[in-house]
């Protein structure tokens, strides 16, 4: 057995023989972390009286001007050309003719070219009508002229000719001119 005495002494010998602990090393170096970087604030000026006038100034000179469509780079190297306005549907939908207005601008075509019409005798009933495709301008006299289902009877298609040369410039609409640019009209000889 050992006394306490003995026992003590040889802890204080086996700490003495101990190496040190070593001391924890303090980090003088820390790595470098970049900071984020921060958001500047943003200074929102109010236009002065005189921008804001010309900015209404431009908006009322130009009909197109949308406040809401995105705007253009200054870099853009394309020049842009100036469109014509868009017509308003209202517009079209008023300017437009019904099939019943449309039916007697060709009825009135047809009564002209009848009017002027010298039909060769030896036409029976049976003869086909000739369809004739006329292609106008806009003041009603003819570009072209041509049969596109013959009647059979060359004297009677070329009379038709003559009649419808005869009968220019047709009474059409100025503001409708689409619908009768290019008329495919059949005719009776009467």
């Amino acid at each position: 057995m050992i006394s306490a005495q003995a026992l003590k002494n040889m802890q204080q010998k086996a700490q003495k023989t101990q190496p040190k602990k070593a001391k924890p090393i303090k980090k003088t170096h820390k790595p470098k972390i970049k900071p984020k970087p921060k958001k500047k604030p943003v200074l929102k000026l109010k236009p002065s009286p005189k921008k804001t006038q010309k900015v209404a100034k431009k908006a009322k000179a130009e009909p197109d001007f949308d406040p809401f469509a995105p705007l253009e780079s200054s870099n853009n190297k394309q020049i842009k050309t100036r469109s014509k306005p868009k017509p308003d549907v209202a517009d079209i939908m008023g300017k437009q003719l019904s099939t019943q207005e449309i039916d007697r601008y060709i009825a009135m075509m047809q009564a002209a070219v009848q009017s002027h019409w010298k039909v060769p005798g030896g036409i029976n009933e049976k003869t086909p009508d000739p369809l004739v495709e006329m292609i106008l301008q806009r003041n009603g006299h003819l570009l072209s002229v041509r049969i596109l289902e013959s009647s059979g009877n060359s004297a009677l298609d070329q009379t038709l000719i003559t009649a419808i040369r005869a009968a220019e410039p047709f009474n059409i609409p100025s503001e409708q001119f689409e619908s009768f640019r290019s008329n495919r009209i059949r005719f009776h000889p009467l």
